[in-house]
């Protein structure tokens, strides 16, 4: 995994984290599917859509990791209580660009120098 995707991994784990501090508290096995989908209604009313999706992504990630690691050390398999989590459809924004006269403008006052903060003292 690339460091850029490995930081995104953390950051998504960090709101898991913040949005479920519960979860940290339970056993792989007291984690309840409808748990899951309570927590992820709440979470998609928080956040856009593709971060939403890619936070739900690692926590099936997470929890795949640790149902493996319980199988292999009990011999026990339990199911993924997050594999049910429906991703969001993700809606792009509308792009709205300016009107060919306010672009014109925009334009020459960029190469006027205008509208750019202050220069700092040499």
């Amino acid at each position: 995994m690339k460091p850029q995707s490995k930081q995104y991994r953390l950051i998504c784990l960090k709101k898991i984290q913040q949005t479920w501090p519960e979860l940290w508290e339970l056993g792989l096995e007291e984690i309840g599917e409808q748990a899951c989908k309570d927590w992820a209604a709440r979470l998609s009313q928080q956040i856009t859509g593709h971060y939403y999706n890619n936070t739900i992504g690692t926590l099936r990630l997470v929890l795949q990791a640790g149902l493996k690691a319980h199988k292999e050390k009990s011999g026990v398999v339990l199911e993924n209580p997050a594999g049910e989590l429906q991703r969001v459809r993700v809606t792009q924004k509308q792009l709205q660009l300016p009107e060919p006269a306010e672009f014109k403008r925009l334009v020459e006052t960029l190469r006027r120098g205008e509208g750019q903060g202050p220069h700092p003292l040499n």
